[in-house]
């Protein structure tokens, strides 16, 4: 789904690999990205944002793809989302996930959200198993 974003993000002649990584970047630096990095490179990573208290609206012209995403997340208002938890498989079972789920939490408390949310698919064992132990539901 990224790259269906970006490549309608880049402009003539752009690489939508490069829109990307410019977005990736500066996500970072509002503090939306926490990157795991043992010195080899990222290993794990943890994306995620404070939804508002208004819905975002979903005209006519909101893209197909994302409009059942958009409709979970304005039924979660008003609390923090955590929009992508990955590592690679070489990785799991190290509490990585774990980790980065605390921190979720540490900064939606420290953001005074009281509420989390997640979207994982049904065919995520791995990832309902994380959430599930951490009290999701």
């Amino acid at each position: 789904m990224p790259l269906y974003i970006w490549e309608g993000l880049a402009k003539d002649g752009q690489d939508p690999w490069e829109v990307g990584r410019a977005r990736q970047v500066e996500k970072v630096r509002e503090g939306q990205i926490v990157v795991v990095d043992f010195g080899d490179g990222a290993v794990a990573s943890l994306t995620g944002y404070t939804i508002g208290s208004e819905p975002k609206p979903i005209g006519d012209d909101f893209p197909a793809l994302f409009r059942p995403l958009q409709e979970l997340e304005n039924k979660a208002l008003e609390n923090w989302y955590v929009n992508v938890l990955a590592c690679y498989p070489g990785y799991r079972g190290k509490g990585l996930g774990s980790r980065l789920l605390n921190l979720a939490e540490q900064i939606a408390r420290e953001e005074a959200l009281r509420r989390m949310s997640v979207i994982v698919a049904n065919n995520n064992a791995g990832a309902r198993r994380l959430y599930e132990r951490h009290g999701y539901e």
